[in-house]
């Protein structure tokens, strides 16, 4: 069931997320984009949120009395290195989803760099197609259109480099409801088409 957060329109969820760092963290761990729980990797404690006002900054704390490590909720995470904050991160997915991450755009919505926008938006597709490959929906039921392509994935460059093993990858979308789902097909390719059928 998809929650009232997700449903806002994009304007809205920034207006609902800008100021509030701690509740733009919550929603994320809620959909595993950040860990869930955490120990410390010193003395092996857990390890709890904790906000800092001062730098309008989320870290994970060691319970541990003489530890008190530090570590933030980025590390370990594909937003491992930005400096930007959680909550301008979730709305740069969000744009992305919708195809708003021009440079001109990053720049004046979240005042980024033109290579901060860049160096964002390069892991985007693959994060998108992992997820979309380890959450798969069931695509259609009667009523209702959903496109199938195949696609085969080779690498060899001017013949010239060591053959790689070929991968056949289906991908969906319904048109009535936007859902998509990607299966990599592991089947020779003369059977590829009605497996694939078979399998949506």
């Amino acid at each position: 069931m998809v929650s009232g957060m997700e449903r806002l329109p994009f304007a809205e969820l920034c207006a609902e997320l800008v100021y509030d760092e701690l509740a733009a963290l919550q929603f994320m761990k809620d959909k595993g984009l950040i860990h869930q729980h955490r120990t410390c990797a010193r003395c092996r404690q857990s390890m709890v949120l904790r906000y800092r006002k001062d730098r309008d900054d989320v870290r994970w704390r060691c319970c541990g009395k003489q530890c008190r490590k530090e570590v933030s909720v980025k590390t370990g995470t594909w937003f491992q290195g930005y400096d930007q904050p959680v909550r301008i991160l979730l709305f740069f997915m969000r744009a992305w989803s919708e195809k708003l991450t021009s440079l001109a755009y990053c720049k004046a919505t979240f005042d980024m760099s033109a290579k901060v926008a860049v160096k964002l938006n390069a892991p985007m597709r693959p994060v998108a197609e992992d997820w979309v490959l380890r959450n798969p929906v069931p695509g259609g039921s009667p009523g209702l259109t959903v496109e199938v392509d195949e696609t085969l994935f080779a690498r060899k460059k001017y013949n010239r480099d060591r053959g790689l093993p070929q991968a056949w990858v289906v991908d969906g979308v319904c048109r009535e409801t936007g859902q998509c789902f990607l299966a990599v097909l592991q089947i020779d390719p003369p059977l590829r088409l009605s497996m694939s059928s078979k399998r949506t």
